[in-house]
């Protein structure tokens, strides 16, 4: 998702970094170069409290729920707040479970 889904619709290569221990969460790690969340956009002071990078957020939450892995993300850094790039974390929160009814065709 890093290398090829973060290139394909933003044309910004974003690493993986500081996986828990036991495996649970990760971050994704968006430079503030060539970013277009970052290059294209300017906040309005009164925007101030505005996190577009949610989007990018939701964007992964959304994705790893069709393949049936619950998350939960968070924007940690923001790079259109002064921060040196935008971090995006990613906890795993469990698989979710498909329920069929025998009567469903």
């Amino acid at each position: 998702m890093g290398r090829v889904a973060f290139k394909m619709f933003l044309g910004v290569t974003a690493t993986v970094q500081d996986w828990a221990e036991d495996g649970s969460g990760f971050s994704f790690i968006l430079p503030a170069k060539n970013n277009p969340l970052v290059e294209f956009v300017e906040l309005p002071k009164e925007y101030a409290d505005l996190t577009m990078c949610a989007l990018v957020a939701g964007a992964v939450r959304g994705a790893l729920e069709m393949i049936q892995v619950r998350v939960e993300t968070s924007v940690i850094r923001d790079s259109l707040k002064g921060d040196d790039c935008t971090e995006i974390r990613v906890i795993r929160k469990g698989i979710i479970r498909e329920e069929f009814n025998p009567g469903d065709d």
